[in-house]
């Protein structure tokens, strides 16, 4: 009953929407393609972008070409300038330029890099070389340069006019005219062209003449110019002219063949073509004073014309130019243009801006569907869309089963379609929200999720709700992966998967995802889109990848797969493309860089993404990939393979408001504290995909990612030697090396040259010696003073002795003596006294005696004397052998010096008995003249190393006491284990303190 009652309401309105669906299909202008419209004709789809005196363009361009580099070069009214895809650098004239020869008006890129310029105004010919512009000096120079051309050997030829030569070339070095046939001089030449096979074609004075290669001699082609005409060499390396009269297709001359040239098409309104070429595709492009622009292909019947009301920046066009990346460079007299194919096509037969957004669903055998308005549009394989089924209101939902079965929802109920006819309509159990969602699993089971109805399911003829528990939010998305199990987003939070009677739950504040969005459609794993990144749901776990980490997964709301193994996701940055080998690496590292490419407005207008529930991206079976966006419907070939960017370039470098933009040998002056690098990509594409690092060596031990950021500053540089690099990416994010460089230095200040540092180093270690001298000086005569201060108390105590004590006992001696002679003879009491008075002798004379001794201790010593007398003392009754050696000038010691010296040698000769086991000893003396030096080494087992590390011995206090005497003498000593077994003491005493 709900067939009978839907098909009369689709059959009237089929018919009302079918006329009304023609007329609009009718009137889709080709204005509505990706790119800026191609011209008053329907021609290829192109990619439109200008720049003009307000984004930074010189004013009225009139020559162009590309350098071995992959810059742009633009000759213009305001003089030269070289683009990377961004900015112009405007390169001065060579020194000695005439000053109102401004304009460049030719160019010419020569294969060794070399960039040849031409001048108006007689300013003759430069050619940029080694970063230099300089004077090629031309004898006899064009009033101006019209053409310049690059010969197969490399040597450049002018044309011009107004001039005593026309044409000129120059060989081994030297510039000499070139004359035509019989030696007729021209007065106008206008076109140079270089074939692959080496052949030079050009036009002078309204004819065609070629050079063979090698020679200069000009031969005339049977072809008359009609007007300003421009000659163009195709990828067969055959030549067409292009005149006021049309374009012909000239044959071979130069290789002998004849005939007149095949004219291609009617004729052209009048107009003056000032330059043509052919692109890499085979079409050719021409550029016209008054008219604009316009591009042409073999086969196609009418010239698509491009004019400033089609977005061109001027009608008055002078210039054309092909870069390697077949981008067409068109300069005008207002601007820069640049004409590209579009890597992201917009479906024209879908209606633009539709008020309910776009739908996406791809049936079993890969067909899609997209739904926009009241209608319903299917693209056939190989084929562009074409309108399908008509509504009765905008569709809610969009999904597909079988081939050609699609479900649409409406409302309160959703239809199902079947050859594009209604086949059959069911009613929701309950009110549904404005989204909703639907998709079909393997089996043919239709699946629903909405706010108010919750997750349904169509089977055996009615609805099945499940029960989702209320406090994880309603059901707002549903998809079925690859194992046929439904997948729902609940409340742009959570996510639900079904397994039979199990229900799998992943909330998204535990898993740190916000707001899923969307799902994948034909991926290897169900791939969930969302705010803050990239979810992938593999078996019971869940991956993800977070913006914060790769800013460009900022909100995906799709995700789709090519049959060559890329992920193709859509977002807020465009369209994305990874490959699947680096996704899986990406998962597994999820901090990790991505290599990927992104598909933005730099290919063209890409438009901003949708909200709407269901598929965002799909794959079609015939490989087209499809995605929505808020404009429209777009697609991307499979075979889409972008060239990588050039490379990249440093442009220039500024300290203060000084700005080099050569550095070969680049030294900066004493004092720089901060430098510039100004450099970018040389990408006439897409520079807005390039990214950048840097490196200073001299500073930096590894790259810094700097973003998209075109200038780097260093501060607080010293003087030195350093190196700055900077590389770019390509468009998959692999890092292009070598990248581009400048080595610099920066001279050093005075006071940091190396002689000032030696000279500093110099004086400072003289200062430190003068202070080692002071401070040995005063230790040494500190020590010097107390030898002194001991020997005048000695002196002091000998003489005390001898005048008071010895003289007052004397005298008593002799009082005592006077007494005894008053006593009788033999008696006992004087007896005693002489007893006592002999006693008191032996007394005087030991006083005086030890007083003698006193006297003679203060006297210089014979070292060597008092050490043999020591060593006969102490190792002479031991059957150890001993000698004493003297080296030097033999000097006397000091006295007080030579006790300590004494002593520390006889606790030497005492441990070598007691301890060593030794068989020889040997003592040496040494005179120097700083130091005196005393060794004691014997031929024994040498002192254990627990000794020597503690430098003592336990329970002993030999070595310690030894330590302390050198310590009082401000001497050294040290306890060693010679190499040939034994011990060594090494006794140095310094000079001031030894000697007498």
């Amino acid at each position: 009953m709900a067939r009978s009652w839907l098909l009369p309401v689709f059959r009237a309105r089929h018919q009302l929407f079918a006329r009304a669906a023609a007329i609009l299909v009718a009137l889709l202008p080709w204005s509505a393609t990706i790119a800026s419209p191609a011209g008053n004709s329907a021609g290829p789809a192109l990619a439109h972008r200008s720049w003009t005196t307000r984004t930074g363009a010189p004013f009225f361009i009139q020559s162009l070409t590309q350098d071995r580099a992959g810059f742009l070069w633009v000759g213009s009214a305001d003089g030269l300038f070289r683009f990377d895809g961004l900015s112009f650098d405007q390169i001065a004239a060579p020194p000695g330029h005439r000053r109102t020869a401004i304009a460049a008006s030719a160019l010419a890129a020569a294969p060794n890099g070399d960039v040849w310029v031409g001048y108006a105004g007689w300013g003759g010919v430069a050619v940029f070389r080694n970063g230099q512009l300089r004077d090629a000096r031309v004898p006899d120079p064009p009033a101006e340069v019209t053409d310049i051309a690059i010969d197969a050997d490399g040597d450049p030829w002018i044309a011009g006019g107004d001039g005593r030569f026309a044409i000129m070339r120059m060989h081994k070095g030297k510039w000499s005219p070139v004359f035509g046939p019989n030696g007729r001089s021209f007065i106008y030449a206008n076109e140079l062209q270089t074939a692959s096979n080496g052949t030079i074609w050009l036009i002078a004075d309204h004819r065609v003449y070629f050079a063979r290669r090698g020679t200069a001699e000009l031969k005339a082609a049977p072809v008359e110019v009609a007007g300003i005409g421009s000659l163009a060499i195709d990828g067969a390396d055959m030549v067409w002219l292009t005149d006021e009269r049309g374009m012909w297709r000239l044959p071979a001359y130069d290789q002998d063949e004849t005939g007149p040239p095949k004219r291609l098409g009617g004729p052209p309104p009048p107009n003056r073509y000032l330059k043509t070429k052919f692109d890499r595709t085979g079409r050719l492009w021409g550029a016209t004073i008054v008219s604009g622009i316009f591009h042409v292909a073999a086969g196609e019947k009418s010239i698509h014309r491009i004019t400033e009301r089609d977005g061109l920046t001027s009608d008055r066009a002078y210039d054309l130019f092909v870069d390697r990346q077949n981008n067409v460079w068109v300069g005008t007299e207002r601007g820069l243009d640049r004409y590209s194919r579009p890597v992201l096509r917009e479906e024209p037969e879908i209606p633009r801006n539709a008020s309910q957004g776009y739908m996406l669903a791809i049936d079993r055998d890969g067909v899609p569907y997209f739904a926009a308005e009241r209608g319903i549009w299917r693209a056939l394989p190989g084929q562009p869309p074409e309108l399908w089924a008509l509504l009765p209101q905008p569709a809610q939902a969009l999904c597909a089963g079988d081939r050609a079965v699609v479900w649409v929802s409406m409302r309160d109920s959703i239809v199902r379609i079947v050859d594009g006819r209604p086949d059959r309509r069911l009613f929701y159990p309950g009110r549904t929200a404005d989204q909703i969602s639907c998709a079909v699993d393997q089996g043919g089971t239709l699946w629903v999720a909405a706010e108010g109805v919750g997750l349904i399911q169509h089977v055996g003829g009615a609805w099945r709700r499940y029960a989702i528990p209320e406090q994880l939010g309603f059901p707002a998305a549903v998809a079925i992966d690859g194992r046929n199990r439904p997948v729902v987003i609940l409340a742009r939070r959570n996510l639900l998967r079904l397994d039979g009677s199990r229900m799998m739950i992943w909330h998204g504040d535990r898993i740190g995802f916000e707001r899923p969005l969307a799902f994948s459609a034909g991926t290897r794993d169900l791939l969930v889109g969302g705010l803050t990144g990239l979810l992938r749901l593999r078996g019971d776990r869940v991956e993800k990848l977070d913006f914060s980490d790769h800013p460009w997964l900022r909100s995906i709301v799709g995700a789709t797969m090519s049959a060559d193994g890329y992920v193709w996701l859509t977002g807020y940055r465009g369209i994305i493309r990874i490959r699947q080998e680096n996704l899986e690496h990406a998962f597994a590292h999820p901090r990790q860089p991505i290599p990927h490419e992104i598909f933005d407005d730099d290919d063209a207008t890409v438009g901003i993404r949708q909200r709407n529930v269901g598929f965002q991206a799909a794959t079609g079976g015939d490989g087209r990939l499809w995605f929505l966006t808020r404009q429209g419907v777009v697609h991307v070939s499979p075979t889409i393979d972008r060239a990588p960017p050039i490379g990249v370039a440093v442009r220039a470098v500024v300290m203060g408001n000084r700005r080099l933009t050569q550095w070969d040998g680049l030294v900066l002056p004493s004092g720089t504290k901060a430098v510039t690098f100004e450099y970018g990509a040389v990408d006439l594409s897409t520079p807005m995909h390039r990214r950048f690092r840097i490196r200073l060596d001299g500073i930096d031990h590894d790259w810094t990612a700097v973003g998209t950021r075109r200038q780097v500053s260093f501060a607080n540089l010293g003087p030195g030697r350093y190196r700055f690099l900077v590389q770019t990416n390509d468009e998959r994010g692999a890092w292009i090396t070598p990248g581009a460089g400048v080595a610099f230095s920066i001279a050093p200040a005075f006071w940091q040259t190396w002689w000032f540092a030696t000279l500093v180093l110099l004086a400072t270690g003289a200062v430190f010696w003068t202070l080692a001298r002071w401070r040995l000086r005063v230790a040494t005569t500190a020590v010097r003073r107390r030898i002194e201060e001991r020997l005048a108390e000695r002196e002091r105590i000998a003489r005390e002795l001898h005048d008071t004590l010895l003289q007052g006992f004397q005298g008593l001696m002799l009082r005592f003596q006077a007494v005894v002679e008053q006593l009788v003879p033999g008696s006992r009491a004087r007896v005693a006294l002489e007893g006592a008075l002999e006693r008191a002798d032996d007394i005087l004379i030991e006083g005086r005696e030890r007083v003698r001794a006193l006297r003679e201790e203060t006297e210089p010593v014979d070292l060597r004397a008092r050490l043999s007398a020591l060593a006969a003392e102490v190792v002479g009754p031991s059957p150890i052998c001993w000698t004493v050696e003297e080296q030097g000038v033999s000097r006397k010691i000091c006295a007080p010096v030579a006790d300590e010296i004494i002593r520390i040698a006889g606790e030497a000769l005492t441990n070598v008995i007691l301890h060593a086991g030794a068989q020889n000893a040997m003592i040496e003396v040494n005179h120097g003249r700083d130091v005196l030096t005393v060794i004691i080494a014997d031929d024994g087992i040498g002192l254990p190393a627990d000794v020597r590390a503690a430098k003592r011995r336990d329970g002993h206090y030999g070595l310690v006491g030894m330590r302390e005497r050198a310590e009082r003498l401000s001497a050294s000593i040290t306890f060693v284990n010679r190499s040939d077994g034994g011990t060594e003491v090494r006794l140095l005493v310094p000079a001031r303190i030894a000697y007498q």
